[in-house]
């Protein structure tokens, strides 16, 4: 099969599954102007997040590169969600905390994320075989107090250049 092919199949497999993460139950999504102002101020440290569903059968992960990051206010809920606006730039699965199949893209990215199902690099190691430093990709309601359940433990984050 060749690599245009392959692309096309990723991509129409992420867009199928994506469908479910998008279903997933919210459980860091709405937050108050403290917290709201809390993750802006870290996101804004990040020059791109992993957006990836570790509860989600077969989500794939998605290494997005931030354009912009803006709250909205939900008057109804009286709550804030963040929004980030962007390009992903890399799909791939996760096993045993490592990446595999990864596949670099330019998809366009414009979504509210759940902070349990997104993933910011943090402290790592250096990797002996690869010779280079591989950073932990964490989940970004967990580093910043709040319960939630990312389904996975922290993984390597995608090196890839992209």
């Amino acid at each position: 099969m060749n690599g245009y092919l392959k692309s096309i199949l990723l991509l129409l497999f992420y867009i199928y599954f994506s469908l479910g993460y998008l279903q997933a139950q919210c459980q860091v999504c709405m937050l108050s102007k403290l917290q709201t102002d809390e993750v802006l101020y870290r996101l804004r440290l990040q020059t791109d997040v992993v957006v990836y569903s570790g509860c989600e059968y077969n989500d794939i992960a998605r290494k997005v590169r931030i354009d912009t990051i803006y709250a909205v206010y939900l008057e109804n809920y009286k709550r804030y969600e963040i929004f980030v606006k962007g390009t992903i730039i890399g799909i791939f699965n996760i096993e045993n905390q490592r990446i595999v199949k990864y596949t670099a893209t330019a998809i366009d990215f414009h979504e509210s994320i759940d902070l349990a199902y997104t993933h910011i690099k943090k402290q790592g190691y250096f990797d002996r075989v690869l010779n280079q430093y591989i950073w932990d990709a964490v989940c970004l309601g967990l580093e910043l107090g709040y319960p939630c359940d990312p389904c996975i433990d922290p993984f390597d984050y995608p090196y890839f250049e992209d």
